[in-house]
């Protein structure tokens, strides 16, 4: 979200674009940790969480359109590539594929767009 801090004018669309974005991203972390402090497990929350994780990359492809950015060059491959492993995951239900998922969502958030916009 740091590189919206130079974009002129926020219009009704933009706004509303990126708080459903974000609230999408807060929804992932309730539905992971509910507020009430009870502890759950992934596969309790599993369907929830990948429900959220589509809407989160639908509302991607609407971020970068509102935005004055333009996305990564290799960025198709990237969330289409997610949204498979996600679509695969609700259907196979494979514990294997869940953890991958994880892994490949720590690798991308925490190292690549990071390591690619230095």
């Amino acid at each position: 979200m740091y590189r919206w801090q130079d974009h002129g004018q926020f219009e009704f669309e933009t706004f509303v674009v990126i708080g459903l974005y974000a609230s999408i991203f807060y929804s992932l972390s309730v539905i992971l940790f509910p507020r009430d402090g009870s502890i759950i497990g992934f596969d309790e929350a599993r369907k929830s969480y990948y429900l959220a994780l589509i809407l989160m990359l639908a509302f991607e492809i609407a971020h970068y359109s509102v935005g004055d950015f333009e996305p990564p060059d290799y960025y198709g491959f990237v969330w289409l590539s997610a949204f498979v492993l996600v679509i695969a995951a609700i259907w196979m239900k494979r514990r294997w594929l869940d953890r991958l998922i994880a892994a490949y969502s720590f690798v991308l958030y925490s190292g690549w767009w990071f390591v690619t916009k230095l």
